[in-house]
């Protein structure tokens, strides 16, 4: 299997050879999506300290497929994974109408589907906080069943981090 040298990395790695974290990261999809979690890895939403939002990597095998269609997506539910594995539930549902319901710990938030649309857009979506979000949608045949991943690169005022979600919901 081939790796893309990595899709998408964070600025601000704890050291230069990596060392996995207590919540070393996730594996999906037989090894073809890896999120991988440095030592002191955290997520903090909200938080503009660029401390809590490193170590984050993502790696994507050049055996997906990137969604062009957000249409494909209606319907489905994708959950967060957080380095800091701090329990706390994140999902993004695509509702069937192209509308984008986002739940974290400050609520639900409904997004148009014109709004949504942006997220998938090459300038992405910006929130009046400033934050810009440039989600990336993929798709893999895994053991005969096609599964979906998002991959957001966020860019905050003072920090940049990323995040990946998929559709298995956290135990």
């Amino acid at each position: 299997m081939t790796f893309i040298s990595p899709l998408f990395t964070l600025t601000g790695a704890v050291t230069a050879l990596p060392v996995w974290s207590a919540n070393g990261g996730r594996v999906r999809a037989s090894g073809n999506v890896v999120s991988y979690c440095s030592a002191g890895a955290k997520a903090a939403y909200g938080s503009n300290d660029a401390s809590y939002q490193q170590g984050q990597y993502v790696y994507l095998s050049a055996n997906l497929t990137a969604v062009t269609d957000i249409t494909e997506l209606h319907g489905h539910t994708f959950y967060e994974f957080s380095c800091a594995a701090t329990g706390t539930n994140y999902s993004t549902k695509i509702n069937s109408d192209g509308s984008l319901t986002r739940v974290d710990q400050a609520g639900s938030v409904t997004l148009t589907a014109a709004q949504a649309a942006q997220f998938f857009s090459a300038v992405g979506f910006t929130d009046t906080d400033g934050s810009n979000y440039k989600v990336r949608a993929y798709k893999v045949t895994d053991s005969g069943t096609t599964r979906y991943f998002l991959v957001n690169p966020t860019a905050q005022p003072n920090s940049k981090f990323v995040t990946l979600s998929d559709e298995t919901a956290p135990s």
